[in-house]
């Protein structure tokens, strides 16, 4: 798709060389019918050159590519303008470009504003100091312990931070057949607790869905945005905050030391399950960790709001264990599921698998 866009933008170029040729009488140029002049002629000029080079830098993924198609899509709108009859249905592929253009500049600017939120939260995790003990865990459920000597996280210093990358296959509604595939990255401070999720997705050649949650100071926030140009979601409340929380207490799978954070509560139910409860500021929120034989958590579980509507109710909300992977020592899921258990059925929408995961 690359290619075709990069060659559709050299084309739509090398076709303003006629209205140039015709401005300075350099070619007989039939097909145009109206009257171009040599400064009419020059805009032409100024578009084709603006649109090649537009259509290279596309096709490198260099980012200077947004300014030149915007230009050349002005300049072409101007230039056409004056020879309309001839070049009126060139408008639109001007029009088409120019959004492009926007909505990649949009795009550009949302990552750079991921980017600062990450590098603020990251700023505020502690310096590791000491490590998990024995001690530390004693008062923990017996199936809490095991697993964390299984993850390999007693005897190691706290995790302070967790970056990865992850691919992502999403339903966006109940019922939907196929999957969407998406790439995600996600940085979380355990100390803080924050994370900040952002992800990308391709719904076809022309509509582009980014997005970001975050939980920062016990408020989370969700911005969905359609072509980095439209608000699709943009929710914040009482029902995000405790949703985001709770996200963040079942992704302790990933950041083992934060079962024994001042922030977590644990209570144990029976041999291979124990309940957990997350108090951030004014936020508390509880799930339920279930392990097998070996200790591995296999599944986590809470009654979670599914939405942020007035009047939405909690639905239960399972996050299960697909694969575990060696990172730098530690057991840790690689590959996850999650569904949610609505009145009319099982709705699986989310499969995960991290592709780098890097601690400090």
């Amino acid at each position: 798709m690359r290619t075709l866009i990069s060659i559709a933008l050299i084309i739509h170029g090398c076709i303003h060389l006629l209205g140039f040729l015709k401005g300075f009488n350099l070619a007989r140029i039939e097909t145009i019918k109206s009257g171009i002049s040599p400064i009419l002629g020059l805009f032409w000029f100024g578009a084709f050159a603006a649109f090649v080079i537009a259509g290279i830098a596309y096709l490198f993924e260099g980012g200077v590519w947004r300014l030149f198609a915007a230009s050349g899509a002005v300049i072409s709108m101007v230039a056409t303008a004056y020879a309309w009859n001839d070049a009126k249905f060139g408008m639109m592929l001007n029009l088409i470009f120019l959004i492009m253009a926007a909505a990649s500049f949009s795009t550009h600017r949302f990552q750079r504003k991921v980017e600062a939120e990450k590098k603020e939260i990251l700023s505020q995790a502690l310096p590791a100091t000491g490590v998990v003990s024995e001690t530390a865990i004693q008062e923990l459920p017996q199936p809490v312990q095991k697993w964390l000597r299984r993850s390999g996280i007693v005897g190691r210093p706290p995790i302070r931070s967790v970056r990865m990358k992850q691919k992502v296959l999403m339903k966006m509604n109940p019922g939907e057949k196929d999957w969407r595939l998406a790439e995600a990255e996600q940085l979380t401070v355990p100390d803080k607790p924050a994370f900040i999720w952002n992800v990308r997705l391709e719904l076809n050649p022309f509509i582009q869905v980014v997005g970001r949650d975050r939980f920062v100071n016990g408020q989370g926030a969700m911005l969905i945005k359609l072509n980095s140009l439209i608000n699709a979601v943009n929710a914040k409340g009482d029902k995000i905050d405790e949703g985001s929380a709770q996200r963040f207490l079942g992704e302790m799978v990933w950041y083992p030391s934060f079962a024994v954070s001042p922030y977590v509560t644990w209570e144990a139910i029976d041999g291979s399950s124990a309940s957990a409860t997350l108090t951030v500021g004014d936020v508390a929120c509880s799930g339920v960790f279930h392990f097998n034989e070996d200790g591995d958590v296999v599944k986590f579980s809470a009654m979670r709001y599914k939405d942020n509507r007035p009047g939405a109710g909690r639905y239960e909300w399972i996050v299960e264990t697909i694969e575990y992977a060696a990172v730098d020592g530690l057991k840790i899921p690689s590959k996850l599921k999650a569904t949610w258990k609505l009145p009319e059925g099982d709705w699986t929408w989310l499969n995960l698998e991290v592709i780098n995961m890097q601690f400090k």
